[in-house]
């Protein structure tokens, strides 16, 4: 799943604090995102962005 957030940086700070399973730790993209990406609770993937200014 993929999904666009418009402050990515501190929706990447709650999920740090609530001990959630980061898969990719925050980056600028090369194609236009700052993104990453955690795991839910049963391990799927979910990438979270939003498009850099």
């Amino acid at each position: 799943m993929h999904m666009f957030v418009y402050d990515v940086a501190a929706l990447y700070a709650i999920c740090e604090a609530g001990e959630v399973r980061i898969i990719k730790t925050l980056a600028d993209k090369e194609y236009g995102q700052r993104a990453f990406a955690l795991a839910d609770p049963d391990g799927n993937r979910i990438d979270i962005g939003e498009r850099s200014p």
